[in-house]
């Protein structure tokens, strides 16, 4: 019965441990594609920028 008890806490720890990964992941993704969204709009005004500015002095 003991033995049966540290069973299932240590699958209890391992559910735990597994929910806080998927979590952690969860927020690492949504950072990355935040910044990356960041990058490619700075890149996208950068350009249209540069267009206008083409466009003026044409």
């Amino acid at each position: 019965m003991e033995l049966h008890g540290m069973h299932v806490t240590l699958l209890h720890q391992l559910t735990i441990t597994r929910w806080f990964l998927l979590k952690y992941l969860a927020i690492v993704s949504v950072r990355f594609f935040c910044s990356s969204v960041e990058i490619f709009l700075s890149a996208v005004l950068f350009l249209l920028y540069a267009i206008r500015q083409e466009m003026q002095y044409s």
